[in-house]
């Protein structure tokens, strides 16, 4: 059976009212550091979600208090999700977060199909709706020259990133600590 997870930013708790949590393996709610108590509902919520689902509900604090904090917790989220279980089904359900910005920057694109994130006023799919099956991998051979021009791309692109940094640009001999000349463009 694939891990199917579910994580939900304390916002959000309610949109998970009517959802069939039992197709989660596991559920983290995540909760800011600066809220030191939790109303009564949300903790009726969770513990009625957690006699749903079957398994025990983490309860997750993040340390920030900025204005992303979340966005940034929810970013390290994923990747230690897809780190321990990469064929994993992750759901979000979350409030006021950028997902499009969140997956392009911050999770790899071989990752993005297996990852859903609900927000904002989106309505969460009903029990019957939800499906949370790995898709079909799409496998096309790949020539070699192909993939190496791929990978040259990828390598141009950051090193691009990187000379438009002037705090890094400045490189120094390791031994006589002269400037050395700057890098060509290609």
């Amino acid at each position: 059976m694939p891990k199917n997870i579910l994580i939900v930013i304390e916002q959000a708790v309610n949109k998970c009212l009517d959802m069939d949590l039992t197709k989660f393996n596991q559920l983290e709610i995540v909760v800011s550091a600066s809220q030191k108590s939790l109303p009564v509902e949300f903790v009726k919520e969770l513990l009625r979600i957690q006699v749903q689902c079957g398994s025990p509900v983490e309860l997750l604090t993040t340390k920030g208090t900025g204005g992303h904090h979340v966005e940034m917790y929810l970013a390290w989220l994923l990747g230690r999700h897809i780190e321990k279980t990469p064929d994993a089904n992750i759901t979000v359900i979350a409030d006021n977060i950028d997902a499009e910005s969140l997956l392009g920057n911050c999770i790899d694109e071989e990752y993005h199909d297996r990852i859903c994130i609900i927000q904002g006023d989106a309505d969460v799919p009903k029990s019957e709706g939800l499906k949370l099956e790995k898709p079909a991998q799409k496998k096309a051979p790949i020539e070699t020259a192909v993939a190496e021009e791929k990978v040259k791309q990828a390598d141009n692109k950051l090193i691009s990133k990187l000379m438009e940094r002037q705090d890094i640009l400045e490189a120094r001999h390791p031994i006589t600590g002269e400037p050395l000349p700057s890098p060509l463009n290609n």
